[in-house]
């Protein structure tokens, strides 16, 4: 009873003191739990990192048109209007996206659209800050290592793909949790994992590919290179088909699998923005830094000799981003998120990290790994930044208050 009462006091703390400080708080919450490192306590931290996430995000006003705004004007289409609604959406696209859309009907129904990036910064930093927390309570390892992972989280999932684009990154961070909480291959060990995976598909159809590798890991990971290197084939035969794919009456009729290749085809070509955009030099060094980021955990990955599911599924994952990276235009491939919090949260296993750091070349890896991510970040910010009242939000961050003047 005592014990369950100091998590209520730490939640309620944790919620007042955001108040007064969120970015102080995100590392308060932090310490707090590294201090006394638990399930509760990771339950309890994690959502205290995850609302000072919201209410900082709640500040972003945007100059100009994002994909944010975009979504916000989604979230208008279904106000006053009921539940039942969330079945169409103003952009048919998203219609069948059922959690999307929920999520947009209970933003138009508030009377503040900027709750939808609340909510995208909300689920996004918890969701993150709890799979590093929980894996830390399972494998306790150094401090200073829990902390290094969940800053290099940080730099390799940037805030603009979390509370700009919203619906790739959300279903990746959902996805990856399936993955990293799955206990066994069985209904039992599965259940709730997939559950996860389901709902991220109802929020963007690219997430069919991680439930795909799900439903098929325990055969996967039995023969992990010949998994790797097939899987990694037959995408890239299925999305450079799509087009064809899509002249087939009974691929074209089933909802689903028609939005899918309708997506992959549209992605394959791109429109004028994304051709653009592909030859933009700031464009073509983050998919370089990318696709280095994804070779290095690659590396570390396959030194550490571990057979164990999450590292085979992680390296699966990662051969069907690179495929998908070299088959689409300038979409910057969203999915690379699901394998690098994955590989973060094997790298909580002292095992695994010990093989590595064994290496001579680990700490040339390891700043490689963190330039990388950093860079990464970089341009992201570089290009987000600009878009929104930065100077009004940081000051927030550091002292609420000046978000209601």
């Amino acid at each position: 009873m005592g014990l369950r009462t100091n998590q209520i006091a730490l939640f309620a703390l944790l919620l007042l003191s955001s108040f007064v400080s969120p970015i102080l708080t995100v590392f308060f919450a932090i310490y707090i739990f590294i201090s006394s490192p638990s399930d509760r306590t990771a339950i309890v931290c994690s959502v205290g990192v995850a609302f000072s996430a919201a209410l900082i995000a709640h500040g972003i006003v945007y100059k100009h048109d994002v994909d944010m705004t975009r979504w916000m004007v989604e979230c208008e289409f279904y106000t006053g209007k009921n539940i039942l609604s969330i079945w169409s959406s103003v952009n048919s696209d998203h219609n069948g996206l059922l959690v999307w859309n929920l999520l947009c009907w209970i933003t138009g129904n508030s009377g503040d659209l900027r709750l939808l990036q609340s909510l995208a910064a909300f689920f996004g930093y918890g969701l993150i800050s709890w799979i590093m927390m929980s894996g830390y309570v399972k494998k306790p390892v150094n401090s200073f290592v829990f902390v290094a992972l969940l800053v290099f989280l940080f730099l390799a999932i940037p805030v603009q793909p979390i509370i700009g684009n919203v619906r790739s990154a959300l279903g990746c961070l959902l996805c990856a949790t399936a993955f990293c909480s799955r206990t066994s291959c069985n209904l039992k060990g599965s259940l709730v994992p997939l559950l996860l995976i389901f709902t991220a598909c109802l929020i963007h159809y690219s997430m069919v590919l991680p439930l795909l590798i799900f439903i098929f890991q325990p055969l996967l990971t039995k023969k992990p290179i010949f998994s790797l290197l097939l899987s990694a084939f037959v995408l890239f035969v299925c999305l450079s088909a799509a087009p064809l794919l899509l002249e087939i009456d009974m691929l074209n009729n089933i909802p689903i699998v028609s939005n899918i290749l309708q997506k992959a085809a549209f992605y394959s070509a791109g429109t004028q923005w994304d051709q653009a955009m592909a030859k933009d030099v700031f464009s073509i060094i983050s998919h370089v830094l990318s696709l280095l980021l994804l070779g290095l955990i690659c590396l570390k990955l396959i030194c550490s000799n571990s057979h164990d599911d999450l590292s085979v599924i992680t390296l699966v994952m990662i051969a069907s981003v690179v495929v998908m990276e070299f088959t689409f235009v300038n979409v910057g491939n969203r999915l690379k998120y699901i394998p690098i919090l994955m590989f973060s949260v094997l790298m909580l296993d002292d095992n695994k990290r010990g093989c590595i750091q064994n290496l001579k070349v680990s700490r040339w890896v390891d700043s490689l790994m963190f330039g990388s991510a950093f860079l990464v970040c970089l341009i992201s910010m570089y290009r987000f930044i600009p878009s929104f009242n930065y100077f009004h939000v940081i000051a927030g961050a550091f002292l609420f208050p000046v978000m209601l003047i």
